[in-house]
């Protein structure tokens, strides 16, 4: 979305029952992609916050529902609600891509 590069890893820690993908890449969001970017010294980017206060990654994920921040047009917004905004900004560059293949 941002048109920043980011690496691509494969690992085996992906559990059988979470969901239907094995790609979540939000170290700063969710407890095992923190510890797998931890022990691979990959950077962390934080873009949720507590509503009315700063967030610090730099010892755990920050798993809470709360609010965007380093997220473009979706700062601010609560970020359980803002999955339907985000999804639908993919949908449409999905579409008006040309060069899109899955």
């Amino acid at each position: 979305m941002t048109g920043k590069t980011v690496p691509v890893w494969i690992a085996n820690f992906v559990l059988m029952d979470y969901g239907s993908g094995a790609v979540m890449a939000v170290p700063a969001h969710d407890d095992r992609d923190y510890d797998f970017a931890k022990k691979y010294n990959l950077e962390i980017n934080a873009v949720i916050k507590p509503k009315d206060a700063d967030v610090d990654v730099s010892e755990k994920a920050f798993s809470d529902v709360g609010v965007l921040f380093n997220s473009g047009e979706f700062d601010g917004m609560n970020s359980k609600k803002s999955q339907y905004n985000i999804i639908k900004m993919f949908e449409e560059k999905r579409d008006r891509s040309k060069d899109y293949q899955l």
